[in-house]
């Protein structure tokens, strides 16, 4: 009976305060009687609590324990090299000494009490089961059985299926997947399979229903591009938790993961071309190959002569518009010996329709006398200089491009003498990317020239002549987009539609002079011209 039930039902078996200290560190299951607590302060008191290998490698398992789960009584062990470890309560002397089987625990008082923990790593000697026994320096004993557990043992690990995965194959390489048999005579519940660099296999581990059988898929590594012979590497471990030793496959794979490599070079187009049209020669797509046995090419826009015959492959134009940016030409390549493949592609050039142009100018009017960019837009790369007419203005220069075609741009001179109003870009002529050729001998677009820059008017000092108008040296075109300035008065002047006389107005008259309607302003010309600044905006 325990102690602290026997004291519920007998209140004289009430314990003394040193006896409820002993009880407190100990726990009520560790004493029975009264009188066992007499005795621990004379034998001291001491409790084997667990087990464990001295070598991490090793196991100590199926262990019983008792007084809620702290003093062990038994347990496997597949070593005999063990560390024990123990719980002591102070007896007749302060500190106690702990001796388990011949060899002295290390101890180490809990804070405040007279309870003492400690280990002490023995090894068993004689035969199985043992008796470890813990011995108190006052008297008191406590044992253990150690039941030796024989570790399990791999009887037969191999591959199977090498080798399968395609015709003539000698080799494996990296993430290609086989078989694995382990077996056992004893039944076993997981497994490991080792990864280093003697190994042919990634890491895996499982644990399952217990067997002696057991087939596992592995990944192979990649051991690099020399073909190694190597195995593969298990270890099991039984349902104790005890593992056995690491055992390699009793056959080996060759290990090689060198990869089919196919580089695309230059692509040879047809004379003055760089892209194919339907009716084009045949073109060559000059490739390198590495590591390749087998290639099979294949596309949706191109005809390939030969396609599973290595080498330069050569193509015709088979269907599609316009493409210079999208993968149209694929092949598979094989390396037999490992069974590898690896898929690459690229872009034959396309231009099978002509490409849409649109010239364009930089605003909306073109003023004199100014050089203007002009812009021949296409929505496709074009090759070779354009060429276009102007109604009125002068090209300059040749026409360039930054954009491999798509825009071209040439300076367009506008003089004031040029006629003003509408004008016309005509004869066109450009080509696309595979020889496709845009001819336009009428009109293109059209263009407005119209407007001035700022000039400077000085009028003649006023006199007999009273000379009012003043050529500009160009036709206006549009008078609501003059912008004059009187120099003479610091202040604008504006337009009127008639000759006539009003203060800060002025007017054109012939389409190309201006006439100082401000007479208070030009009178008085006597002895400094008056000068008016004027232009023509596009806005």
């Amino acid at each position: 009976m325990n102690i602290l039930d026997k004291r519920a039902t007998n209140p004289a078996a009430a314990l003394d305060g040193t006896e409820l200290v002993y009880v407190a560190q100990l726990g009520a299951d560790a004493v029975t009687t009264v009188q066992d607590i007499k005795d621990f302060a004379t034998n001291g008191f001491v409790a084997i609590t667990d087990i464990t290998p001295t070598s991490p490698g090793d196991n100590v398992g199926s262990k019983v324990k008792t007084d809620d789960n702290n003093v062990l009584q038994s347990c496997t062990s597949s070593t005999t090299a063990i560390t024990v470890s123990v719980l002591a309560v102070t007896g007749s002397t302060f500190k106690p000494v702990v001796d388990i089987n011949g060899t002295a625990a290390t101890l180490t008082r809990n804070a405040l009490t007279d309870v003492w923990q400690g280990t002490a790593a023995i090894t068993l000697t004689g035969a199985s089961p043992y008796t470890v026994t813990a011995t108190h320096s006052d008297g008191a004993t406590d044992t253990a059985t150690v039941t030796i557990e024989a570790a399990p043992v791999v009887s037969s690990v191999l591959f199977s299926n090498a080798y399968s995965q395609g015709a003539g194959q000698t080799e494996h390489a990296a993430n290609q997947t086989l078989d694995l048999v382990i077996s056992s005579a004893t039944p076993f519940v997981a497994l490991e399979v080792i990864d280093d660099s003697s190994t042919a296999t990634l890491a895996y581990t499982e644990t399952f229903a217990a067997t002696t059988n057991k087939t596992i898929q592995v990944t192979v590594a990649n051991r690099g591009n020399t073909p190694t012979a190597y195995p593969a590497k298990v270890r099991i471990r039984n349902a104790n938790g005890t593992w056995s030793a690491v055992t390699a496959t009793s056959n080996t794979i060759i290990l090689n993961n060198s990869q089919p490599v196919i580089t695309f070079n230059s692509i040879s187009y047809p004379a003055s071309q760089q892209a194919i049209k339907s009716g084009d020669p045949a073109t060559t797509v000059n490739v390198t190959e590495t590591n390749v046995d087998t290639v099979s090419y294949t596309s949706t826009e191109l005809t390939v002569a030969n396609p599973t015959t290595k080498g330069n492959k050569t193509v015709t134009y088979l269907s599609g518009g316009y493409n210079i940016s999208t993968d149209n030409l694929t092949v598979i390549a094989t390396k037999t010996s490992n069974a590898t493949t690896a898929t690459f592609s690229t872009v034959v050039w396309i231009a099978n329709t002509a490409p849409t142009i649109t010239v364009t100018t930089p605003a909306a009017r073109l003023r004199s006398p100014q050089s203007h960019t002009i812009s021949i837009n296409s929505n496709q790369r074009t090759l070779a200089t354009p060429t276009l007419n102007a109604s009125v203005g002068t090209f300059s220069g040749s026409w360039t491009t930054a954009n491999n075609g798509l825009t071209w741009t040439c300076s367009l001179a506008i003089a004031d003498s040029n006629t003003k109003g509408s004008a016309n870009f005509t004869g066109l002529s450009i080509t696309n990317l595979a020889g496709i050729e845009v001819e336009t001998a009428g009109v293109v677009s059209t263009y407005i020239v119209g407007g001035f820059t700022q000039r400077t008017l000085t009028f003649p000092l006023w006199d007999a002549n009273q000379i009012r108008e003043i050529a500009l040296g160009t036709n206006v075109y549009d008078t609501s987009k003059l912008v004059a300035f009187n120099v003479t008065r610091n202040r604008a002047t504006t337009y009127r539609a008639t000759v006539g006389n009003e203060i800060d107005k002025f007017t054109i008259t012939g389409g190309n002079t201006l006439y100082n309607c401000d007479l208070e302003n030009a009178s008085t010309a006597i002895t400094s011209p008056v000068i008016i600044t004027i232009e023509e905006t596009v806005e």
